[in-house]
């Protein structure tokens, strides 16, 4: 009975994510009127960039700079779905199952991080010059 359910709710879950999926990618170009911004050559041979960890929503804010690579992990007690709108990110949580996102902080700003089924914020990341 317990692998039913569990399964009932990864099968719930996996529809839910294509239903979103679907809509985001319907939703990235209406009104849009500034393109996002290029992405900087890469560097031959110079530093590495520096990379910021954190984990959702126990840090409630991670910091850092443009240029860094941000490796952010999202928890939730219940199936949900992580988005962080304003880059077009999303991905599963649950309760054993952390989402994760990997960017490279092109453009300072605070960026929210929320779970849709939840209707409520994680957190945020705050990129500085």
């Amino acid at each position: 009975m317990r692998s039913r359910r569990l399964l009932l709710v990864l099968a719930v879950l996996a529809l839910t994510l294509g239903v979103a999926g679907a809509l985001r990618r319907n939703d990235t170009t209406a009104g849009r009127t500034t393109p996002l911004p290029a992405a900087p050559p890469a560097q031959v041979g110079g530093a590495e960039a520096n990379v910021v960890t954190g984990t959702l929503p126990a840090d409630r804010v991670v910091r850092a700079k443009v240029g860094d690579t941000v490796r952010l992990s999202v928890t939730s007690d219940s199936p949900d779905i992580a988005n962080m709108p304003e880059l077009g990110l999303s991905s599963p949580v649950g309760p054993q199952i952390p989402g994760t996102f990997e960017f490279t902080a092109y453009a300072a700003g605070r960026f929210p991080v929320t779970l849709s089924l939840a209707a409520r914020a994680a957190g945020e990341v705050d990129v500085s010059k």
